[in-house]
């Protein structure tokens, strides 16, 4: 069964290990070959850890891939809750465009669906503590999710010439301005 990051035993430093193990062994398969490719044996033995100890931590790859990206993610999320958090998404995005090949194969196509799902599911969290809203939070995080990373997406393609900085604030400043647009006035 998999655990929260609010585990307890995730203080025990052979649990962290493993979980660093398996993050890493995963982002390594990432680098070097499609998702499809990528199974829970591949990332196993690439971590030097037994198949049972994976799923100690983690359902699945999806489950793996979703706890990945929820890091880098959380900081666009976090874009929709005040401009105080745009340097760390500035940060998130230097580091998207320095790995622009891997950022681009993890936001499109089927790897892409299950990111924006993991980015809804940030938002959508953070959009309920702004409720009452206008609309369901999970409908306003699914609509910003998409058009965040579309954004990012085009960005990181090349398509658009824009510094991580103003793309962060711009991000920033939509998301922003979405959630008040949603929020039922008080």
């Amino acid at each position: 069964m998999a655990h929260s990051p609010a585990d307890p035993g995730l203080d025990d430093p052979r649990r962290q290990r493993s979980r660093a193990l398996l993050l890493q062994a995963f982002f390594d398969l990432v680098q070097s070959c499609p998702y499809g490719d990528i199974t829970v044996g591949r990332v196993v033995e690439r971590a030097g850890v037994a198949r049972s100890t994976f799923y100690e931590h983690f359902r699945g790859k999806d489950e793996l891939l979703a706890d990945s990206l929820r890091g880098p993610l959380g900081r666009l999320a976090d874009a929709v809750v005040d401009s105080t958090r745009i340097a760390a998404l500035e940060g998130v995005l230097a580091h998207f465009w320095q790995n622009r090949r891997l950022a681009v194969a993890i936001l499109r196509g089927a790897v892409g669906r299950r990111a924006q799902g993991v980015l809804a599911a940030l938002l959508e969290q953070r959009l309920r503590s702004f409720e009452p809203l206008r609309v369901p939070a999970r409908l306003a995080a699914v609509q910003l999710a998409g058009m965040l990373l579309a954004g990012v997406g085009d960005w990181l393609e090349g398509r658009q010439e824009i510094s991580a900085g103003h793309l962060a604030r711009s991000l920033g400043d939509s998301s922003i301005t979405v959630r008040r647009a949603i929020q039922v006035a008080g």
